[in-house]
């Protein structure tokens, strides 16, 4: 090579490993409308669903985002069933670990699911103490889900195929949910 074009190569070379050095490492398209998250009481009422969960998975679907499997342990608000499906956008996703227990803000994404971002109030339990609180001043009877589960499975005599003992566990079952 010409000295000349070695001293340009070598000039290329620097400048775009500046560049690469220089440009940010994380980039985040999503971006919350307020610079605070709304107060426990605002969350609640906003939110389809609102419940202390475990993480079952979380994985990243290219056309989807992240779509996370929970467990609800007890529910503040929504959550009909005891496991739940929710979808992220790519960029906006709570950074879910498998296992973890959460308190969950979540909002109904309008497939019979549910999608919560890091703008939510969504935190660990150890880190939503005062969030637990508030919540249990503001809802009076929030659903256990073991306690429901232990209702179905009343301990008259294990399994059962008596008609009379399923007839209870029902009756068990509307009357814990009409409390």
């Amino acid at each position: 090579m010409f000295p000349r074009a070695r001293r340009l190569s070598l000039a290329l070379a620097l400048a775009l490993a500046g560049t690469i050095v220089a440009a940010p490492t994380v980039a985040h398209a999503c971006t919350c409308a307020r610079a605070e998250k709304p107060d426990v009481k605002a969350s609640l009422a906003g939110a389809a669903l609102v419940a202390e969960a475990r993480v079952d998975a979380h994985e990243f679907l290219r056309d989807v985002g992240w779509r996370t499997r929970i467990t609800l342990l007890r529910t503040y608000k929504g959550g009909d069933a005891e496991r739940v499906e929710i979808t992220a956008a790519k960029t906006c996703a709570v950074a879910f670990e498998v296992g973890a227990r959460y308190l969950v803000y979540a909002d109904a994404d309008g497939d019979a699911g549910y999608t919560t971002t890091y703008c939510s109030r969504t935190a660990t339990l150890a880190d939503a103490a005062a969030d637990l609180e508030a919540l249990r001043r503001l809802v009076k009877d929030p659903i256990a889900h073991a306690e429901v589960a232990s209702l179905l499975t009343l301990t008259l005599g294990g399994w059962s195929s008596d008609p009379v003992v399923h007839g209870l566990r029902l009756l068990a079952l509307l009357l814990h949910a009409a409390r």
